[in-house]
């Protein structure tokens, strides 16, 4: 979506340099998730350094001297910790935040002051539901809006921004899936089939660009009750995709495909967008039907 927004407000669009936008977009999409995840590790090595340094101290302080259990016993970060798999990625793709690790003590110390993480340190034989409940807390309600690490995003990709948010949601889904005592990889991977995945977003691009003229006069007979210029272009662009989506691939019901853009421009567009498109969508498609345009192979991918 965001290589085709760019691809359409160039005044020199050129595919090959679109596609390699494309695919360098979602490789740093993949190092973000990355990042996070690494992020949640390097906040538990502060505090495990804080610990060590409190067994030092002549005069302790209440949280020092209450505390059962710190936040790097946790399982799931040990899981984490032990994949190799995830060693060997941020090692290839030099990911490393030691560079800004006082970026992290600074998100240490706001951490180590809420009331959750105080109550969750004194929580005597910690069951993993409770660990994982925990971690689910730190990137729901803490990291997620936290502006030292959104600026600290920013700073590396004016892109990442506008992706925090889905890839919280990936870390979300990482803690929930590891297993107590797993061994082995518990990151998602960055596709689930490289070869089918890398060719659905190859074709979806070219398909889009390739009937843009054709999408844009369609689309244009279906909105004529609307006025133009305030017709955000996000959702031109997501109604172009949608229609490429739904006339090419045959495997994937209209429904889904339907949902899945009105699911986007929820985050990508404007309050109003997901009943614009959805209305659009619809006359398109019974349009395209009685053409005899949409061809699925299989029992209820039409609906």
């Amino acid at each position: 979506m965001q290589a085709l927004y760019a691809h359409f407000q160039s005044e020199s669009p050129d595919l090959y340099k679109t596609e390699k936008d494309l695919f360098s977009s979602l490789d740093k999409l993949y190092e973000l998730y990355l990042y996070k995840i690494l992020f949640l590790l390097e906040l538990a090595d502060v505090d495990r350094t804080y610990a060590m340094d409190s067994q030092l101290k002549h005069r302790p302080d209440a949280n020092d001297l209450i505390s059962k259990g710190r936040f790097f016993d946790n399982r799931i970060i040990s899981a984490i910790t032990d994949d190799t798999l995830f060693a060997k990625l941020i090692k290839d793709k030099k990911i490393s935040w030691q560079k800004d690790i006082d970026q992290v003590k600074k998100v240490f110390k706001e951490f180590r002051n809420t009331p959750e993480y105080l109550e969750h340190i004194n929580i005597s034989d910690r069951t993993v539901a409770q660990e994982k409940d925990f971690l689910i807390w730190v990137y729901k309600k803490f990291l997620s809006d936290n502006e030292l690490l959104e600026a600290h995003f920013e700073d590396k990709s004016i892109f990442w921004s506008e992706d925090q948010k889905f890839i919280d949601t990936m870390v979300i889904k990482t803690i929930k899936a590891i297993k107590e005592g797993q061994t082995g990889t518990v990151l998602m991977a960055q596709f689930r089939d490289p070869e089918d995945d890398v060719d659905f977003c190859r074709d979806l691009l070219r398909g889009t660009i390739r009937n843009d003229k054709d999408f844009e006069t369609e689309i244009a007979e279906k909105t004529k009750n609307w006025e133009v210029e305030r017709i955000a272009l996000m959702d031109i662009i997501l109604l172009k995709m949608s229609l490429s989506e739904i006339l090419n691939f045959s495997a994937i019901p209209v429904k889904v495909s339907i949902n899945e853009y009105i699911d986007i421009s929820k985050d990508y567009s404007t309050p109003k967008s997901r009943v614009f498109i959805n209305g659009v969508l619809d006359k398109l498609v019974t349009d395209r039907k009685n053409k005899g345009d949409i061809k699925k192979s299989g029992r209820g991918l039409m609906e």
